[in-house]
């Protein structure tokens, strides 16, 4: 059985016809490729222009605006002429804007931004657990720990929550014009933002990880290789 299409013409729906009939439509200018159309399988109503085969190339390039008027009737059509169906035609997607890799330097000024931009509010902290208190530090480490545990936590927020975000980076990272993608050049999950920021436990480690990012083929450090991810720059 052939499919059954649907059409809807100035918020009024009409169907079900062939694909044949819906053809006859399109040829006779009543059916435009902005008005939407619907078969069992698609799961929303899309444009007439996404039906490969539906409309020729004139058509495609000057749109008809003709609507199917409430007396018009569609033509019947022999049941045993072939039915041909059509194939939908996804829209074609622009490419991403590619401007290289972020180097070292630019990477390091991010970071050194970063560190900036949490200074004051790590102050803050240490004033309010007294960590900066020699008084306290001599009674016991439990301020030096809940200021431990604060510290970790913001920086774990900080870096996942802005680099997977539609900014793509944290403010240091804004700054200098760089962003962390994926390596397809996708926006990273939180997912992947948490495995990046916790991979820089081993990057740390002498530092050789971060230094990695001055000799790598795609100025990776060593947590953007753990996590699958780039850092590129953002603009020119």
């Amino acid at each position: 059985m052939s499919a059954q299409w649907y059409f809807a013409i100035n918020d009024q729906e009409k169907g079900p016809v062939t694909a044949q009939d819906l053809k006859k439509l399109a040829d006779a200018g009543k059916l435009t490729t902005k008005d939407l159309v619907w078969k069992e399988g698609l799961p929303n109503w899309i444009p007439a222009g996404q039906v490969k085969g539906l409309f020729g190339a004139n058509q495609l390039a000057k749109a008809p605006s003709k609507p199917v008027e409430e007396e018009d009737e569609i033509e019947e059509v022999d049941d045993e002429e072939e039915d041909e169906e059509f194939e939908v035609v996804e829209p074609v997607r622009k490419k991403k804007k590619f401007y290289g890799y972020a180097g070292f330097w630019k990477r390091f000024c991010a970071l050194f931004v970063d560190g900036m931009c949490l200074g004051i509010p790590m102050s803050i902290i240490m004033r309010a657990t007294g960590v900066n208190n020699p008084e306290n530090l001599k009674k016991g480490l439990d301020g030096l720990l809940l200021f431990e545990a604060i510290y970790g936590l913001i920086l774990w927020l900080y870096f996942a929550l802005m680099e997977s975000s539609s900014y793509q980076g944290t403010l240091g990272k804004r700054a200098v014009g760089i962003k962390v993608t994926d390596m397809k050049g996708n926006r990273i999950s939180f997912a992947q933002a948490t495995g990046r920021h916790f991979a820089r436990i081993p990057s740390s480690f002498f530092f050789i990880g971060y230094l990695m990012a001055a000799f790598t083929e795609k100025k990776q450090a060593l947590h953007d290789i753990i996590a699958g991810c780039l850092v590129v720059k953002s603009q020119e």
